[in-house]
């Protein structure tokens, strides 16, 4: 991410609190192999934030959310299940 972008981020925290709540759904969304694919089709889900995550598959090559590619398996957690991605997701202003 761009410095300048950033630092915009940081110096807003309603700004901020946007972007990092478009990242979190309400509900756990498991995908059993990342790498080979298990949703048939994209899957639209909502995100905290109020706007939509699409969920889908690059046929042998990784899961897909939006258009940043999942990078390992689901790390289940206390209240969910983390998935790490390669890039920020922004959602529409």
């Amino acid at each position: 991410m761009p410095v300048a972008i950033l630092d915009t981020l940081l110096a807003d925290v309603d700004l901020l609190t946007t972007v990092l709540t478009y990242h979190v759904t309400a509900e756990a969304h498991y995908l059993a192999d990342p790498r080979r694919g298990s949703i048939a089709a994209p899957t639209i889900i909502d995100t905290l934030q109020g706007q939509s995550l699409t969920l889908g598959f690059k046929p042998g090559v990784a899961a897909m959310v939006n258009q940043s590619m999942v990078n390992c398996q689901g790390v289940q957690t206390d209240n969910g299940i983390v998935w790490i991605i390669d890039s920020v997701l922004f959602p529409q202003f």
